[in-house]
């Protein structure tokens, strides 16, 4: 899918954002003295008509091809920042994935596996409920939706939603009754939560941000630079930006300005600190993920 060039060289990404583009998105390290320090940063987007890219990211925070699993099991607890004013909500995501049938497009391209469910999943002790997994492509110039199955869920919001409520700094516990098959249990642990801020400046027409966090120097921690559409809810991730969890950065500016206002009303900047565990306790092909969000987003006008 994506290749993993590692190029110190200060990228433009302006053509891949406003055109698109077909070629393989490369991750790539800036090395830029206003920067500061070298960061890693990847292009998520390869077509900004496409909605595949940001199906799930609203809700599950998942920024990986889901195409890349065949069990996955995210736990997200997530802070939402609007015009200053601050959502939280509570996500617990699985889905297992049949990797010997594939869904195709028009174009005998796979933009999915079928799903199925294996069993009853529980987080802490809630039976998570069983919906249908729903993506949205674009395929010969339409979107298009289809249902690739069902996946496991728990959402709880600020005084409604399910039970289920995702702690920081402490543990999760996660029981999975197969059928046939012996009732598998673990732990994992949830990081310290994360929480941020942006000083978003413009100058001579280009924009410049500077995030501020609280620095917790865990081992996995990432920063989403998207978009939102114009007139639709949907956020698009357009880069992945690999830094240290020191509580400073300063996005590198050619990234922030070659998001188009004639595509993109908001600019949405997440702060991502996960905790995760690949095969726990002997399960084969699950990758289990607990991860605190902090979303903010700012309007373009």
């Amino acid at each position: 899918m994506k290749s993993k060039l590692l190029i110190i060289v200060l990228i433009s990404a302006a053509a891949l954002l406003i055109g698109g583009c077909d070629k393989p998105a490369p991750t790539e390290l800036i090395d830029d003295q206003s920067v500061q320090e070298l960061v890693e940063v990847e292009v998520l987007s390869k077509e900004i008509e496409d909605e595949y890219y940001s199906n799930g990211f609203d809700t599950t925070g998942i920024t990986q091809d889901i195409r890349n699993f065949t069990g996955l099991i995210s736990l997200t607890g997530t802070r939402l920042t609007i015009k200053n004013f601050d959502i939280e909500t509570s996500t617990a995501f699985g889905i297992f994935l049949d990797r010997t049938k594939p869904i195709r497009n028009s174009e005998n391209e796979i933009i999915g596996f079928q799903s199925f469910i294996p069993g009853q999943l529980q987080i802490n002790n809630h039976i998570a409920r069983i919906a249908p997994f729903i993506i949205r492509f674009r395929d010969q110039g339409i979107n298009r939706d289809t249902t690739l199955g069902n996946h496991y869920i728990l959402f709880r919001g600020k005084g409604f939603g399910d039970p289920f409520v995702f702690n920081y700094n402490s543990s999760i516990e996660v029981q999975f009754n197969p059928q046939p098959g012996n009732q598998k249990q673990f732990t994992i642990q949830t990081p310290t939560q994360v929480i941020g801020n942006i000083n978003l400046s413009k100058k001579e027409n280009k924009l410049n941000a500077v995030l501020q966090w609280n620095a917790a120097n865990s081992r996995e921690f990432e920063i989403i630079l998207g978009a939102k559409k114009k007139g639709k809810r949907n956020v698009f991730p357009l880069f992945r930006i690999r830094t240290r969890d020191d509580g400073l950065l300063r996005i590198p500016p050619n990234l922030l300005n070659s998001i188009s206002t004639q595509n993109f009303d908001a600019i949405v900047f997440s702060l991502i600190r996960r905790v995760s565990k690949n095969e726990p306790e002997g399960i084969q092909n699950l990758t289990v993920i607990s991860q605190s969000i902090h979303t903010i987003i700012f309007d373009l006008y």
